[in-house]
């Protein structure tokens, strides 16, 4: 998040030296024009008069128009970087949530065979044992009811 943080402080110091920038050119050029104004109104002799003041009301609203329109397109530049960089953290956190779900379910998969193969073996044994019971008092079986058989002979 903090790399994220940081880019995002540089997309916005880079549009405010674009818009100081901006500012700059621009009040430089009204200068320009207001002098060019004067030096024309110093021409044609007299004071400061009413057309002169409205020529450079107009100038001066001119250059508002441009340093606004200047201002839109830096931060119209500046908000798709940022979409931009919002898209990259989304586009981050889904691959992120996509890893962490294929191993948890990876996980879980892993469990239940282990308890699968758990449950096999000890049924194995079980049966194992089972058999082997049975097949000790079958011999035990077998073997008392021959002792018997022979015991009967004998005394016949």
């Amino acid at each position: 998040m903090a790399l994220l943080d940081d880019l995002k402080s540089g997309i916005n110091q880079q549009a405010d030296v674009q818009r100081k920038r901006v500012a700059q050119t621009e009040g430089t050029q009204l200068q320009g024009q207001k002098d060019a104004l004067a030096r024309r109104a110093a021409q044609l002799g007299g004071g400061p008069s009413g057309a002169f003041v409205k020529q450079e009301q107009i100038a001066g609203d001119k250059s508002a128009e441009r340093v606004q329109s200047a201002n839109e397109g830096i931060d119209a530049q500046a908000n798709a970087q940022m979409n931009e960089l919002r898209k990259t953290q989304q586009a981050q956190e889904y691959g992120t949530s996509e890893r962490v779900a294929g191993q948890e379910f990876t996980s879980g998969e892993s469990a239940m065979a282990r308890r699968y193969a758990t449950g096999e073996r000890e049924a194995s044994q079980a049966f194992g044992s089972g058999e082997r019971q049975a097949s000790q008092e079958f011999a035990s079986g077998e073997r008392q009811a021959g002792q018997q058989f022979s015991a009967e002979q004998m005394n016949t």
